[in-house]
């Protein structure tokens, strides 16, 4: 049930705050600082994860209850301070209009597959979203535990030098883009990732929360480049719809390929596994990056 609902959280709060935030920059002309203030964003929420990190666990021996307590009381400052945002006065008093409703996902969903850089920028951002769930939530837990034999203080140890190594790369995000530009960062997601993922596959000892570290690091930089290069696309009247469209891709995807990942593991490793989510991310990004850059077939798709 707490999954449902956080679930439904997630899903009304995707979208709307990219396009909120995006929307009110362009309003005052600082469009071009989305991607820094969405990475400084991230930057804050894992140093506090780090405190988290180290408080929760003391909370926990007290009480089991006490940490979740803590969670629910920071959902409430969460939700006063949203409160706080401003947004042009609209006029409520209309009642819900599903046919509008429906008509608005409709026309945001043919747009998205019309307009060939949309479609291209949801589909590559669906690929390196999902791996990046199925590795974090089934598979690197249990490949630390099982597969390498460390204990959960270990696991621990091992997410705490990943988040703070990403907690301070991350901070760099906007500079790395700037630098690369949006060619190379596209090419730097697919071969950072592949890498990683191999580098994280073989490695044995406690550096590996390095490795996890600069696997996180670019899964974040990926997500957050992408949000801010598809914004560019859109206008006010559909940025909610598309960027709501582009986050529930990787979960609908997910349906599929979390069970999928789940059977080659049982019947290989957990080790084939997450050497396969390196592969994928190799072949599948390579393909997509070939459809977008290669000038003919970019030409007969646009």
């Amino acid at each position: 049930i707490a999954a449902i609902f956080m679930g439904m959280a997630w899903a009304f709060w995707s979208g709307a705050f990219q396009a909120l935030l995006y929307d009110s920059l362009k309003d005052l002309k600082r469009e071009k600082e989305f991607l820094k203030i969405m990475s400084a964003e991230v930057s804050i929420m894992l140093f506090v994860g780090i405190a988290s990190a180290y408080f929760g666990p003391y909370l926990f021996s007290f009480d089991p209850r006490i940490p979740f307590y803590v969670a629910a009381s920071g959902a409430v400052l969460w939700f006063v301070f949203l409160s706080m945002f401003y947004e042009p006065k609209e006029n409520f008093k209309k009642k819900f209009d599903y046919r509008a409703h429906y008509i608005q996902m409709k026309e945001g969903l043919i747009f998205s597959l019309n307009h060939a850089k949309v479609l291209w920028l949801i589909l590559f951002s669906t690929l390196f979203i999902l791996v990046s769930l199925i590795f974090g939530e089934s598979l690197a837990p249990n490949f630390i535990v099982e597969y390498l034999g460390y204990s959960a203080k270990d696991l621990g140890l091992i997410m705490l030098i990943s988040t703070i190594l990403l907690a301070f790369l991350t901070l760099g995000i906007t500079k790395l883009e700037k630098w690369l530009g949006e060619k190379k960062s596209l090419f730097f997601v697919v071969f950072g990732t592949a890498l990683f993922f191999i580098l994280i596959a073989f490695t044995k000892s406690y550096f590996l929360g390095v490795f996890f570290g600069l696997f996180w690091f670019v899964s974040t930089f990926a997500q957050k480049v992408m949000e801010n290069y598809l914004n560019v696309h859109l206008d006010k009247k559909n940025r909610a719809t598309v960027t709501s469209i582009s986050s529930m891709a990787p979960s609908f995807l997910g349906l599929i390929f979390f069970p999928v990942i789940g059977f080659l593991t049982d019947k290989t490793s957990l080790f084939v596994a997450i050497l396969s989510l390196g592969l994928i991310s190799l072949f599948v990004g390579g393909f997509l990056l070939f459809l977008r850059y290669n000038k003919k077939v970019w030409k007969s798709l646009d």
